[in-house]
């Protein structure tokens, strides 16, 4: 079984080292790697008070390592707790170092986006279902679409509206970063449905791979080079219903500060961010693949409950 991974960074590794420093709460987390278990037989096992096993608990929350639920008992409601993550994986990127390491972090639904041009295939799903029907681009019109834990096109792009929070009024912001889990597409030139664009042919489609361009206001800041995830092992939080691929992506992360942009390590483009966001109530962020890209195999976006993260589109706001 594939393990369950904690990704965190710089600014918000505290809650997660403090949740880590208690010999108790390590032998928490041993217990719960087999199975779920409530707090007094928790207690129990490791003999120490309930009070004493909830204040553990409630700190192994606070860092997302555990998640718990009631459920009804012969003598009232019990506290099930179990295990999220199996393994702890802390990145540091000096693209991103801040002098305070302030940042509000915002997330925003996959489906949630407030334009596109889609070409079958495409579609959208939650994990429990496709949203009205494959390979038909209206359907990315259905307003149930801001609930999608995944959104998907052949040729074309999404973009989204960020807001931007009133509470920074008066605050410097010196970057934004954004972190996305995105695919290419499989099997486009040969689908049954397929639809080409005017500006795109059959010979020009490089099955599993794609150039993948970022715009903030409509100023280009960089292209990725996208594969297509095809490793089931690593689809940790898709449905078992979803018998296709590619079923995860790669986890993207854009930066957008007074040095540049970055896309992970590297400086793709010069562009600033006081060149694209100017003191207004929100930008747009589109993904998508440019007419003239090199590798041109489709995007698919995936949210919470589909893939190998659990999270939607989530942007970082970083204050002086």
């Amino acid at each position: 079984m594939a393990s369950k991974d904690l990704y965190i960074e710089g600014a918000n590794v505290t809650k997660v080292v403090k949740a880590l420093s208690s010999d108790v709460r390590i032998k928490i987390l041993n217990l719960l790697a087999d199975t779920d278990m409530n707090i007094q037989t928790m207690a129990n096992r490791l003999g120490i008070s309930k009070t004493n096993a909830l204040t553990h608990i409630n700190v192994l929350e606070e860092s997302g390592f555990v998640k718990s639920q009631y459920i009804s008992g012969s003598v009232g409601n019990q506290r099930i707790c179990r295990k999220v993550y199996d393994r702890l994986i802390f990145t540091f990127d000096p693209s991103i170092t801040n002098d305070d390491g302030v940042y509000y972090e915002k997330e925003i639904s996959v489906g949630n986006y407030f334009n596109f041009e889609a070409y079958a295939p495409c579609g959208i799903a939650n994990n429990h279902r496709i949203l009205k029907k494959w390979d038909d681009p209206s359907a990315l019109c259905e307003p149930e679409r801001v609930m999608a834990s995944v959104v998907w096109t052949a040729f074309g792009y999404l973009e989204y509206k960020i807001p931007i929070d009133p509470m920074f009024a008066g605050k410097t912001i010196t970057a934004v970063e954004i972190i996305m889990e995105i695919s290419a597409h499989t099997l486009i030139s040969n689908h049954k449905d397929v639809v080409y664009p005017s500006y795109m042919t059959r010979d020009r489609v490089t099955e599993g791979i794609s150039d993948v361009t970022f715009w903030i206001n409509d100023i280009e800041l960089g292209t990725q080079t996208i594969f297509a995830g095809v490793d089931i092992e690593k689809a940790i939080f898709t449905p078992t219903w979803w018998r296709t691929t590619p079923n995860h992506g790669e986890l993207v992360k854009v930066l957008i500060n007074e040095k540049g942009c970055f896309i992970g390590d590297k400086k793709v483009s010069d562009v600033k961010y006081n060149n694209v966001i100017q003191n207004k109530s929100f930008f747009s962020l589109k993904v998508g693949i440019k007419e003239d890209a090199t590798n041109s195999s489709g995007i698919m976006i995936f949210g919470k409950n589909f893939g190998r993260y659990y999270h939607d589109l989530i942007i970082k706001t970083f204050i002086a």
